[in-house]
């Protein structure tokens, strides 16, 4: 519903009658009390515009303030006190009630959000009193400062980025006219900006929101893939009807992701925050993130925990056979799987940026162990990499194998009889 875009009969009369309201302490017994038309009070239609100057009333009451706050913030921003604590109290008190103009109206909250954001002339006003705070705070105005800005005015307006964006930057540049046209190709989006632009914005963004943008569109998914997360330590452990993962990034954040079934229902928790999803399966909803993990980051460490159950491997070697190359991994650590599961995972890791290995493993009985042991001794994953721990059964061939690492860890060798 828009609101505001009645007939101009009525139109004028609503405001005439608001106004009223918000000019009346002018009214001396000498007659009405005119602004000073300095330069400053023409360009700025929130001293000169009846219904800019009620719609930003609107949307301080929409914040939660009240009439006081409101007041205050008000007559700082504007820097003209042409409105006084009365005047607040009496719209508030109507807002409040769901009343907005002379009309017996009766206004939910989602109609007073839908009268700012509808009419481009009130969306407008409502920016434009931003703009005049973030101006009043800040001596320098720096680029990420306008999104911060429009995180705030979507607390309770449903705004546009774009068209936000366009016109906070038009009252930067000392155009204040509210009514202006424009053509929607003027508005440039994200997806318009130069490749190595997206790359650095991407780059300063949290873990969780780049996971998140990767799913606005193909072409970010690619960019995003491409970007690749530094993460010092990613842990999966499997256990019974669950899958925990763990996040450490290089600049001390931390996530910690627990996948899990409760009957029918998917369980997933991230942090204190548990979300259900019935009719679903937990390894299903951990397989997606999972393959955009480790298909979007570099691993300086990659820590699994299979639990001894072979169903465990073969499930994340599914995952590992969606991801589009090959993963870049500086520490590898497997515990719990079998030398044939070890050499099965080590080629889906770059070769040359393997730089530890780490197997603690067991023993299968249905696999010849030293076959399998004969295909990782030719993997360039295994001859290029620089430290060993092996933990578990004996390494079964000769320290000559061994002679290209240059820390080896827990390694026991056959016993050779030489005399």
């Amino acid at each position: 519903m828009v609101f505001f875009q009645r007939s101009p009969q009525n139109f004028g009369g609503v405001f005439a009658y608001a106004m009223h309201r918000v000019r009346r302490h002018y009214q001396k017994s000498s007659g009405p009390v005119h602004l000073v038309n300095t330069s400053s009070e023409m360009s700025n239609p929130l001293i000169t515009d009846d219904k800019a100057i009620l719609s930003v009333l609107l949307y301080q009451f929409l914040h939660g303030k009240s009439a006081y706050s409101s007041f205050k913030q008000f007559n700082e921003v504007v820097k003209d006190n042409f409105i006084d604590l009365n005047d607040f109290k009496f719209w508030f008190k109507r807002f409040k009630n769901g009343k907005f103009d002379e009309r017996d109206d009766n206004f939910s909250i989602s109609d007073f959000k839908s009268m700012l954001s509808d009419d481009k002339h009130c969306l407008r006003a409502c920016i434009f009193f931003e703009y005049l705070k973030e101006i009043q705070m800040k001596s320098e105005f720096h680029h990420n400062d306008a999104f911060v800005v429009y995180k705030r005015m979507n607390e309770v307006i449903d705004i546009n980025y774009p068209e936000f964006d366009f016109c906070f930057y038009r009252f930067l540049r000392g155009e204040f006219d509210l009514d202006f046209e424009y053509n929607c190709n003027q508005i440039r989006s994200f997806s318009d900006l130069p490749l190595e632009t997206v790359r650095k914005i991407l780059k300063q963004l949290q873990f969780s929101e780049r996971c998140r943008i990767r799913k606005v569109s193909y072409n970010l998914r690619n960019i995003v893939d491409d970007t690749k997360n530094e993460i010092d330590k990613f842990s999966i452990r499997f256990a019974k009807s669950q899958i925990s993962v763990y996040i450490h990034l290089s600049h001390y954040e931390s996530h910690f992701i627990k996948y899990y079934q409760l009957g029918d229902t998917c369980a997933v928790k991230r942090g204190d925050e548990r979300k259900k999803f019935k009719g679903k399966n937990y390894m299903d909803f951990a397989s997606n993130d999972l393959s955009i993990l480790l298909n979007a980051s570099k691993f300086d460490s990659l820590v699994i925990r299979f639990g001894n159950n072979s169903k465990n491997f073969i499930y994340f070697k599914s995952i590992l056979n969606s991801v589009n190359a090959k993963l870049h991994v500086k520490q590898l650590y497997l515990t719990g799987s079998t030398v044939n599961q070890f050499v099965k995972i080590l080629p889906f890791l770059k070769p040359g940026t393997l730089e530890a290995i780490g197997l603690e493993h067991c023993i299968d009985q249905q696999y010849n162990q030293e076959a399998a042991m004969k295909k990782l001794l030719k993997m360039d994953q295994w001859r290029q990499a620089k430290i060993l721990s092996w933990r578990g059964n004996g390494f079964p061939f000769p320290l000559e194998f061994l002679s290209h690492f240059r820390t080896i860890w827990n390694v026991q060798l056959p016993y050779r009889k030489f005399f």
